[in-house]
């Protein structure tokens, strides 16, 4: 009995192909989808604030960019007068060229501020 390795190869690429082709199709198929979903992470941090008042009592170079942004006194100044918290903060961070971001959490209510590269280090 002979084997014919050149048919073998062949039938074999054939097949091969077919299967790429099919994988192919299957991701083709996919369609991206937007969806809340919730993942514990650990990441360290420079606190959590429950407002962006809470920031400027801890870090007094966010208080005195908001008393210059805002124009009013410390005292003077309430949460949310201005815009969210959230985004008083992430402007701060961008003008002040600060080495943070925020991230929110939902089931705690609040802010944390981590380092930029955080995602580098879970």
């Amino acid at each position: 009995m002979t084997v014919d390795f050149e048919a073998i190869d062949f039938v074999r690429a054939k097949n091969k192909a077919k299967k790429y082709e099919k994988e192919k199709k299957q991701m083709e198929n996919l369609k991206l989808k937007k969806e809340t979903i919730d993942v514990a992470i650990t990441v360290d941090h420079y606190g959590f604030y429950s407002n962006d008042y809470a920031l400027g009592e801890v870090f007094s170079s966010y208080r005195k960019w908001v008393e210059f942004t805002t124009e009013k006194e410390w005292e003077d100044y309430e949460c949310g007068s201005w815009s969210t918290d959230i985004e008083m903060i992430d402007d701060w961070i961008e003008e002040t060229n600060q080495p943070y971001e925020t991230l929110w959490c939902e089931k705690k209510d609040g802010i944390y501020l981590v380092d930029k590269d955080w995602r580098k280090k879970i």
